[in-house]
């Protein structure tokens, strides 16, 4: 077994890392086609992919806009990002739900459906290489570990992936989401 050194780690990483990107754009065009077909016109659905290294408040001003052009909003998370896109839909409604009571205006609330997938990836998002040290001596152990991952083949990873569909309930009423999750409140 020839050793696999960290520069063939990393680049196998990225390749992979790709893979997965692809994946993630696959299943969300398939998602996104699904719900522009029930739809007169594609361009009204904004598509919003939440990062974890996204700023919330600028992610907020997005999607807040793109409600008050009436648009359907579909917003994606990608594992480790997950979390962050909670926050956002929830910072969504609480801001729309304050502007409302602000405007006395009769309540247009807006609703949301929740979509929960996964991708199977040899990529952990969490991955961080660690530099390798010039002089550093063989690792028995780790070229034990990396000749048996040879061997069994990669890991793989069941990554969660949310989708949210969130708008104004005039325009979500117009929709069938079928294998969707109503989220009351």
């Amino acid at each position: 077994v020839v050793p696999t050194t960290s520069s063939h780690i990393i680049s196998y990483h990225n390749m992979a890392e790709s893979t997965l990107e692809t994946e993630y754009s696959k299943q969300s065009n398939h998602i996104f086609n699904e719900l522009g077909k029930q739809l007169l016109d594609k361009d009204n659905i904004k598509v919003v992919k939440i990062t974890k290294n996204d700023s919330i408040k600028n992610k907020v001003e997005v999607i807040f806009k793109s409600i008050e052009q009436d648009k359907l909003i579909l917003l994606t998370g990608l594992s480790n990002s997950i979390a962050k896109l909670i926050c956002i839909t929830e910072i969504v409604k609480q801001k729309q739900n304050e502007q409302q009571q602000q405007q006395h205006e009769p309540s247009q609330k807006l609703d949301q459906y929740n979509k929960l997938l996964h991708i199977d990836s040899t990529v952990n998002p969490s991955y961080k290489p660690i530099p390798e040290k010039e002089n550093k001596k063989v690792d028995t152990k780790q070229l034990e570990k990396e000749a048996l991952q040879e061997i069994k083949g990669p890991k793989i990873y069941t990554l969660p992936v949310l989708y949210i569909v969130i708008g104004k309930h005039s325009i979500v009423s117009n929709i069938e989401l079928v294998n969707w999750t109503k989220q009351d409140k």
